[in-house]
């Protein structure tokens, strides 16, 4: 028995619009970035927040593809992928001021990411990745074109690659992330290039392990296990850097059931993979919507499940 017997969906990609359709009442509920979230909470709008912060965003380097997942002695598809250097890898990651990150575009409400895919609070979680992470990933342009410099780039032959830019409908202001990251790594005299990439064209090309030397932005509320299968392993999607020294652990994961076996593993991936740098973690989010008291009294929804907004039906109309 909801509240509401009928919804509407309606997609709109400029944030702008969708504030503008919050305040005229031609939506009720929407999600905004941060800094139009203050605009619209200073108009009298209300935010509905999950309790459950699962949600994550990050940076994925594409384009290393196993050959054999059967015999990791065969390599790779791409011999000549520059993101298969742990030295560029590195370096990108410590040329990101996740904290200056956090605060534009996040309000400093995001919870700071030691590993993608294993939060905090797991079992499993080596303490030792949050320790580290300064000394490992955190920002340090000089150390960046340090490292660089030892793989072969600088001012005469700069990194180049390509980003794809994408508006995520996971949080608000995901196009401007983007560009701010480009901005730190040309800071350190990297070149990247923002593009847009049609969702079938990427698909095709990723079917075909087509991608060299390209970054994509993404976001989820899957983590550990299934985000390993499906974000860093030989097994398709196949949608992230694969590495020879991680993906015998995942397909071992994958096929135990048993939980304490599975947070062995999990551990082992994790201490593997941290200083080999398989991704660009960013944040864990809060998954927030903003919406129209004159219509709507509350939403209480958990957070992270199937995505971020669900249970449609406990949206409570305003009396």
């Amino acid at each position: 028995n909801p509240d509401f017997p009928e919804i509407q969906l309606t997609w709109v990609g400029e944030a702008s619009t969708r504030l503008a359709s919050l305040l005229t009442g031609e939506v009720h509920i929407t999600q905004l970035p941060q800094d139009l979230m203050s605009q619209a909470t200073a108009k009298g709008l209300k935010i509905a927040a999950g309790p459950i912060s699962a949600q994550r965003t990050w940076l994925s380097f594409m384009g290393v593809y196993l050959r054999d997942s059967n015999d990791m002695a065969k390599g790779y598809i791409h011999t000549d992928v520059q993101f298969a250097d742990v030295r560029v890898r590195k370096a990108m990651n410590k040329a990101i001021d996740r904290a200056a990150l956090n605060k534009a575009f996040f309000a400093g409400k995001a919870e700071p990411m030691y590993i993608d895919k294993m939060p905090r609070k797991s079992s499993y979680f080596n303490p030792d990745w949050e320790k580290n992470f300064e000394k490992e990933y955190g920002y340090d342009p000089a150390a960046a074109q340090a490292l660089l410099a030892e793989a072969g780039f600088g001012p005469g032959k700069p990194l180049k690659f390509k980003i794809r830019l994408q508006n995520l409908p996971d949080y608000g202001g995901s196009e401007d992330l983007q560009e701010a990251v480009a901005g730190m790594w040309r800071k350190v005299g990297i070149e990247p290039e923002l593009v847009q990439i049609q969702e079938t064209e990427y698909r095709n090309i990723n079917d075909q392990l087509g991608w060299k030397d390209l970054v994509t932005v993404n976001a989820s509320s899957n983590f550990d296990i299934q985000g390993w299968r499906v974000y860093n392993s030989s097994i398709p999607p196949r949608s992230s850097l694969e590495l020879k020294e991680t993906d015998p652990i995942i397909q071992e994961l994958l096929q135990t059931m048993d939980e304490a076996k599975q947070n062995e593993l999990l551990r082992k991936v994790g201490d593997v993979s941290y200083p080999l740098h398989m991704n660009m973690p960013l944040f864990w989010l809060p998954v927030e919507a903003v919406y129209n008291p004159q219509f709507v009294a509350d939403w209480p929804f958990p957070g992270s499940l199937s995505g971020s907004w669900s249970h449609v039906y406990l949206i409570k109309a305003a009396r």
